[in-house]
């Protein structure tokens, strides 16, 4: 279990903190593809308390490059939060390169509004597909599997495996699995593909994930990071040319 995944959430998680969709922002890549930065941030329906996470990660770790920087405040406001995380990581993000990151390209973005196709699964491609090509297309798939931990008699709380395989091959590349559910995540009900970004051969996976609170289910934004096999990156070059 990667420790990005355990940690993420651990001030997020409890019965005070109901009810809120956390909103996301992507602040990219570094130039050598290294590192990836974004937020999070909100505001906790049952506590009007404002909340902004700012990440540093890791890529080909799929892990924290430095603990997160996590502001809670109920006397100031989200971007007051926000600023107040780049002022901490300013140092940070100079040495990792991300003062002035690289966005990538965004692949696929399923918002919670989307309700077409599977939550689960998705295929896309690295680069524009037109037609007669079709060499870089990539199918992500999401099992998850439900634990012995009840949430509050609303189900029992998942765990996941994030899979990644050519769409022409039947090479898998396991991004993330989970063996046992972290003490920190919670009780998670649920998760759903979101979004997809990458860098020369680096991918982001956005996961939503969903959990109970005191009034209603909470979202917040799991991030898995991978270097595509050199294989696949091999197939998709040979299938430009």
């Amino acid at each position: 279990m990667h420790s990005f995944i355990i940690l993420l959430f651990l001030l997020c998680f409890s019965e005070s903190y109901a009810g809120d969709i956390a909103q996301l922002s992507v602040l990219g890549f570094s130039k050598n593809a290294k590192f990836f930065a974004f937020e999070q941030f909100g505001s906790h329906e049952s506590s009007n308390e404002n909340y902004a996470d700012l990440f540093l990660l890791e890529v080909e770790k799929n892990d924290f490059a430095i603990k997160p920087f996590q502001q809670n405040s109920m006397q100031k406001s989200i971007e007051e939060l926000r600023e107040i995380n780049k002022h901490k990581a300013k140092l940070k993000l100079k040495e990792l390169q991300l003062l002035k990151p690289e966005i990538g390209n965004h692949l696929l973005s399923r918002p919670l509004t989307d309700l077409s196709g599977s939550p689960y699964q998705v295929e896309f491609s690295l680069q524009p597909t037109l037609a007669g090509s079709s060499s870089d297309i990539y199918i992500l798939n999401l099992e998850t599997k439900e634990t012995d931990q009840e949430c509050f008699g609303l189900g029992k709380a998942k765990i996941f495996t994030l899979t990644l395989k050519g769409k022409n091959d039947n090479q898998i590349q396991i991004l993330q699995k989970d063996t046992q559910l972290p003490i920190s995540r919670g009780c998670p009900l649920d998760y759903r593909l979101a979004e997809i970004i990458s860098y020369q051969n680096k991918i982001v996976v956005f996961i939503n994930m969903f959990f109970a609170g005191s009034e209603g289910h909470n979202m917040r934004y799991l991030a898995v990071t991978a270097h595509i096999k050199d294989s696949y990156k091999k197939k998709t070059l040979e299938g430009l040319k």
